[in-house]
């Protein structure tokens, strides 16, 4: 059987220790929601850029979060036979969409890759 002082102190202990505890299991969900947000708006990304006129594929999507703004690198797949005109129009509609459709969006830098020669 435990005496008065012993579950006082056991009681002392946790709650010194309380603190720390709430502090790391704010820290694992603040982690686990900036997780969710990275993937989340990569799949808005892909997304978007999948609905663009002229993309025949989106080969990689790099998304990181710089203070409350959103950067993206994107890299795209188009008709082999485009012109570099075209290629670079393409890139451009990316770009406007994703700034577009993308409210926490500060940048983004669109690669566009003939078919077959991307990644």
């Amino acid at each position: 059987m435990l005496t008065v002082a012993a579950v006082v102190a056991i009681a002392a202990v946790i709650n010194s220790i309380m603190p720390a505890i709430n502090r790391a299991g704010q820290a694992l969900v603040t982690s686990a929601d900036v997780a969710d947000d990275r993937l989340n708006s990569r799949i808005e990304i892909i997304h978007a850029t999948g609905h663009v006129a002229g993309v025949e594929d989106v080969t990689d999507v790099r998304a990181r979060w710089i203070g409350h703004r959103l950067h993206a690198e994107v890299n795209v797949t188009v008709a082999g036979g485009l012109s570099v005109a075209d290629g670079h129009e393409v890139a451009k509609a990316i770009r406007h969409r994703l700034l577009h459709d993308l409210a926490h969006l500060g940048g983004v830098t669109v690669h566009v890759d003939p078919d077959g020669q991307g990644g």
